[in-house]
């Protein structure tokens, strides 16, 4: 029996949901609880307030969150997920509403995957950030797949870590909304690939 994959909701563990109030404490407390094979789910319908960046430090999990919506307590707080040296991470379904309202570069990603494999990240919608997913270091087969970006300056972005560059790093079916800049607002960017080696 405790081998059988545990869905929790987030609610268990006191978030508001209101897009209001500042849910970041209860959903790292969640997180924590998750153990290997096991689902977070965020409630359709429910705006998660988030304050900081949240780390994931869990093998083997799942983050879903269809109809659900991560948003900003201002509009310079965008970062929301990071992973390093973790395996088997998948993220689906959220919409990440990050508030970002300038035409400067930002290198802050939305969802960060660093020197992490196999990796997944499917049906999210990126709206309002700097720079929705960075892979870097030694990130390898990671699957970026049918995602939405929006008014991001920026939406994918593959970097080294100036020694390692992520390899079989798999973008497929994502639809980027580019040419939105204007005054006070994020311009559109697509995607980008640089660093010290060649992606394979």
């Amino acid at each position: 029996m405790s081998n059988i994959p545990v869905t929790t909701n987030v609610s268990a563990f006191g978030v508001v949901g209101d897009g209001i109030n500042d849910d970041t404490s209860a959903i790292v407390r969640a997180l924590a609880s998750i153990r290997t094979g096991g689902t977070l789910l965020f409630e359709p319908g429910c705006t998660y307030r988030t304050t900081s960046l949240i780390t994931i430090s869990t093998d083997n999990i799942t983050l879903s969150g269809y109809g659900a919506i991560i948003t900003s307590a201002t509009s310079a707080q965008w970062e929301k997920f990071q992973m390093t040296s973790r395996t088997g991470v998948k993220i689906l379904g959220l919409t990440f509403n990050c508030l970002y309202s300038t035409v400067s570069a930002q290198t802050e990603p939305t969802i960060d995957v660093i020197s992490s494999t196999d990796i997944l990240i499917r049906n999210c919608f990126f709206n309002d950030t700097p720079m929705g997913i960075r892979c870097t270091g030694t990130a390898s087969r990671v699957n970026i797949e049918s995602n939405w970006f929006y008014k991001n300056f920026l939406a994918i972005w593959s970097d080294d870590d100036l020694t390692n560059q992520p390899t079989y790093l798999t973008i497929t079916g994502n639809q980027i909304r580019t040419g939105l800049g204007g005054t006070g607002t994020a311009s559109s960017g697509g995607i980008k690939v640089s660093g010290v080696g060649t992606v394979a």
